[in-house]
């Protein structure tokens, strides 16, 4: 992942999501998922992704631990590939 363009990330997440797959991010690699539409911590959706738009939107707060996965893929979201925190 940490060598994946922008493109090969959205078609990736695009094909994980018709595939009714997940994706695993570099860290916390047992517990922390997404595809094109979301970020999941333990498998409830902590955030919605908007790959067109470049986007991330937490959804709520659950745990420390849903927390820490999602400023860790907002940050790395962010620094790789521009994405921009909405609210």
């Amino acid at each position: 992942m940490d060598s994946w363009t922008y493109e090969q990330l959205c078609d990736r997440a695009e094909w994980a999501t018709a595939n009714n797959k997940k994706l695993k991010l570099p860290k916390f690699k047992a517990n922390l998922e997404f595809d094109f539409d979301g970020l999941y911590s333990y498998k409830t959706k902590i955030a919605d992704i908007d790959m067109h738009m470049q986007t991330i939107k937490r959804l709520g707060w659950w745990s420390r631990t849903s927390s820490k996965h999602y400023n860790y893929t907002a940050r790395l979201l962010k620094d790789k590939w521009g994405f921009e925190e909405t609210w």
